[in-house]
């Protein structure tokens, strides 16, 4: 990624004209995208440029400040937030926390508490962006794990050599690979969204054909891949590791499952076998 993103959101004009033209956004490596006096425009221009970061004032009118953070993490849940806010509004901007929002400016700030704000996040992102880069590269080797022959092996097989159940588990493992971070990913799932066949069958055919229940071999896949997070960072919180797995909807179904599997706690499994402790 060369830059990131920036929107901004204030209703008082020279605040917003103040930081689009003091804060040197090229140095930083940064873009500004847009801005607006009101928090409804603003979260319809930040769904349509997508922004990586957004600088919000707490009152505004038409939306205010934690609800424009509220509606723009649903749409966009990557999105992070400076938080300004001015004397007297600490409660309100203290209610940001409940959305994960870290960052905070008082009112009337200065060209370099933005600055300061600002490159926090950036660090923030590059962090973010490496460990995807890492777990897409994690989630490439289970995927071609998970199709059971490399390509040396598929280019001595003649074409018509695998039947057509065989074709179908690789494929239906080849699916899994690709979705195994989407929490609805499921027998039944797959099923309707992506073969199109009854899901009984498929589940039937796949156990008999791997000598293991699909629920079983998706739930090992996960697993093995909450495993590679623990070991290879320590930042990432528990709940983080959960959703990044494919269990978002349930952190505490993932540590129940994580035990059940490992023998081990994920804390427990982390402290023992972390290669950052090594």
């Amino acid at each position: 990624m060369n830059g990131y993103k920036v929107y901004l959101a204030d209703d008082e004009r020279h605040i917003r004209d103040g930081v689009a033209d003091t804060v040197a956004w090229e140095e930083l490596g940064l873009t500004l995208t847009g801005t607006a006096p009101d928090g409804l425009q603003a979260y319809e221009e930040i769904r349509s440029l997508k922004p990586d970061i957004v600088i919000t004032d707490i009152r505004m009118p038409k939306l205010n400040g934690l609800e424009l953070i509220e509606r723009t993490q649903t749409a966009l849940p990557d999105t992070k937030f400076i938080v300004l806010s001015g004397y007297g509004e600490f409660e309100l901007a203290a209610q940001a926390m409940k959305y994960g929002v870290k960052h905070y400016v008082l009112k009337p700030s200065n060209e370099r508490e933005i600055m300061d704000a600002l490159r926090e996040v950036i660090a923030e992102l590059r962090v973010y962006h490496a460990r995807e880069k890492e777990i897409e590269g994690m989630l490439r080797k289970l995927e071609q794990s998970a199709q059971g022959t490399d390509d040396t092996q598929q280019q001595e097989t003649p074409p018509g050599k695998l039947d057509k159940k065989s074709k179908l588990i690789d494929h239906m493992k080849r699916l899994t690979a690709e979705h195994l971070r989407d929490g609805r990913l499921s027998l039944q799932w797959l099923a309707q969204h992506y073969l199109f066949m009854n899901s009984e069958y498929l589940g039937k055919q796949f156990r008999l054909e791997t000598g293991e229940k699909y629920t079983q071999y998706l739930t090992n896949l996960r697993i093995d891949l909450a495993k590679q997070l623990l070991r290879m960072s320590a930042e990432l919180k528990m709940y983080e590791i959960a959703e990044r797995c494919g269990f978002e909807q349930d952190p505490q179904y993932f540590a129940n499952v994580f035990k059940k599997t490992t023998g081990y706690t994920a804390a427990e499994y982390r402290k023992k076998f972390s290669i950052q402790t090594k």
